[in-house]
């Protein structure tokens, strides 16, 4: 325990060894080794708040709750998570066997707590005189060694579920942000359209005037091979100072340089249409064409964010109808499990069942008329093939051979 927590030290008590005689863990340990234990330990007493060791100090005593809770608090981020919350019959500290020797916990007494301390210069006696009381504290050391790795497996998991969330939201940000600031511009795009398709209807064109508009359109509407920055810069300047020279509002430029129409085809527009008109029939185009490319980058973002969703789905198994947790089919045969547990299964189990499949077919065979044939040796698969006189075996002959008969089993499917 941290020398410098604040704490009453008294000798131990014969109601605090009928406590230790009480927990579940030391049921099977004589009382006889419990007094020497009280003989050679002290009690401390913790007011609540109190700490009882901090991360990172030595820790040269086995400690064992008697009343009270105690709060042990994991480093975690530059900050302090709380790890577990324990009562009266916990061992904390070192033990014997155990190779701890700085405390990777902050202990603090919750409530009002007494302890019970063993200095570690008295293990060794300890394991000598007490072999019963021993085997119980390995026990606690291994289990306690298992939820203090799987607490971590368990953070670990975390942590990696945070990056993976924080990268998911990442990469969904840039198509949704995409998707909405997208949608966003289609109301007034398809406003003007719907302005230029009204002034277009009253400019009662010829079929030939409709004609060329219908055409600049579908020239805007055809899709184009990816341009530079640069070339698309140039290309819209030019179509800029175009509008500009015929009078014509140069805001349909980026829509016509991202298409491939060409200025001859404008000039062409230009030709058969009357001036008033010409710029309604280009912005009408140009509205058009906006709208569509506004539509197809939804699309684009939409799929993107669709592609990123079913393969978080695939990852984690989701809506996969007949899968448990592990990631098997309900149903599905597992294989590799099953040949580990053949092999390594040797008992008495295994020989009764073949047995009994062996009198099961042999009577089955009798009543058709048939001899009936005699069962199969131990460890002889039924049906194998005769490989030089002898049967496939799939069985071990020594408990030790059985993850070596795993492995062959697994190998050779």
């Amino acid at each position: 325990m941290d020398p410098a927590a604040s704490s009453t030290i008294v000798k131990v008590a014969d109601n605090d060894v009928d406590t230790m005689a009480s927990f579940p863990l030391f049921e099977s340990v004589p009382r006889a080794e419990l007094e020497w234990l009280a003989a050679r330990g002290h009690v401390e007493r913790f007011a609540a708040g109190s700490v009882i060791s901090e991360s990172g100090s030595p820790i040269d005593d086995m400690w064992i709750v008697l009343a009270g809770r105690v709060a042990a608090h994991a480093p975690n981020a530059g900050s302090l998570r709380k790890y577990q919350d324990v009562g009266p019959g916990y061992i904390g500290g070192t033990m014997p066997f155990s190779r701890l020797r700085a405390g990777p916990l902050r202990v603090v007494a919750e409530d009002d707590t007494t302890l019970f301390a063993l200095n570690r210069s008295d293990f060794t006696d300890l394991v000598r005189e007490c072999p019963e009381l021993t085997a119980a504290l390995v026990h606690q050391l291994i289990d306690r060694s298992r939820d203090y790795r799987t607490a971590q497996i368990h953070d670990e998991r975390l942590r990696s579920l945070g990056r993976l969330a924080a990268g998911l939201a990442h990469e969904l940000n840039n198509p949704a942000s995409g998707a909405a600031s997208h949608a966003r511009s289609l109301p007034p795009l398809l406003d003007d359209l719907h302005a230029g398709s009204t002034a277009l209807a009253r400019a009662r064109l010829t079929d030939g005037q409709l004609e060329a508009v219908d055409a600049v359109r579908r020239m805007c509407n055809d899709s184009c091979s990816p341009r530079s920055p640069l070339e698309s810069a140039d290309r819209e300047e030019e179509f800029s100072e175009w509008l500009l020279a015929h009078d014509i509002d140069p805001t349909a430029a980026a829509a016509l340089a991202s298409a491939t129409v060409s200025l001859t085809a404008l000039e062409r527009l230009a030709s058969v249409l009357p001036g008033e008109t010409l710029g309604v029939a280009i912005g009408w185009a140009a509205s058009d064409a906006a709208a569509r490319q506004a539509t197809a980058h939804i699309t684009a973002a939409t799929d993107r964010i669709h592609a990123l969703v079913s393969a978080i789905k695939g990852f984690t198994f989701m809506d996969r109808e007949g899968v448990r947790e592990d990631g098997q089919r309900d149903g599905e045969h597992d294989g590799g499990a099953d040949a580990l547990h053949r092999a390594g299964d040797v008992e008495e189990h295994d020989v009764v069942r073949r047995r009994a499949r062996g009198r099961c077919r042999g009577e089955h065979d009798e009543a058709d008329g048939e001899q009936a044939p005699a069962p199969e040796a131990v460890g002889e698969r039924p049906g194998g093939e005769d490989h030089g006189g002898e049967r496939e075996r799939v069985g071990v002959d020594h408990p030790l051979q059985a993850g070596q008969a795993g492995a062959q089993v697994l190998g050779n499917p």
